[in-house]
């Protein structure tokens, strides 16, 4: 759905560039699915411990 979402809106803007991220979000999810190591490493719960504030820089 997304995809398919997505797709139809590059070709109102007559621009597939927003169609990247899109992809490269399925590329990721597939490449966690398809390591079970790397799935398992993602899947444990975060260890509780503040880093600080984020900063945002201008871009």
């Amino acid at each position: 759905m997304e995809l398919v979402e997505t797709a139809n809106a590059c070709a109102d803007l007559d621009s597939m560039a927003p169609l990247r991220p899109v992809i490269d979000a399925w590329k990721d999810t597939a490449l966690i699915h398809a390591d079970p190591e790397l799935r398992d490493q993602l899947k444990r719960p975060l260890d509780g411990a503040d880093y600080g504030p984020v900063t945002v820089e201008d871009a």
